[in-house]
């Protein structure tokens, strides 16, 4: 192959800081879709824990990452989700992260999707 047509062809070819950086909007535009069915399914007695739902994007050595859930301003969605089983507060379990995220499965990656073909 000569060289201009190799070089033209590597003008193509994402490098690896491209490619981490598609991998990392597609995440996060993964998170997204989820924040929003998490916040839709939350208890809304005042409306601060559908409010406080956020999304964390992180690199970690392994990868790319998003964290999903009450921030720390609802530090108590998780006992919200869970439920707490004993002492003066104790409440059945009210979930809405895991079915927020059992039913958006198919938006999450449809969202990923759009996002890698770009």
């Amino acid at each position: 192959m000569s060289q201009a047509v190799w070089m033209a062809l590597n003008k193509f070819k994402p490098t690896a800081e491209e490619m981490v950086g598609k991998f990392a909007e597609a995440a996060e535009a993964a998170g997204k879709v989820l924040v929003s069915a998490m916040s839709e399914r939350a208890p809304k007695r005042t409306g601060a824990l559908s409010r406080g739902i956020v999304i964390e994007p992180e690199k970690t050595e392994s990868g790319i990452s998003v964290k999903v859930g009450p921030g720390t301003s609802v530090f108590y969605g998780r006992w919200v989700e869970l439920g707490v089983q004993s002492g003066p507060r104790a409440r059945p379990a009210q979930p809405f992260m895991r079915p927020a995220m059992d039913e958006s499965r198919g938006q999450i990656l449809a969202a990923v999707k759009k996002v890698l073909k770009k």
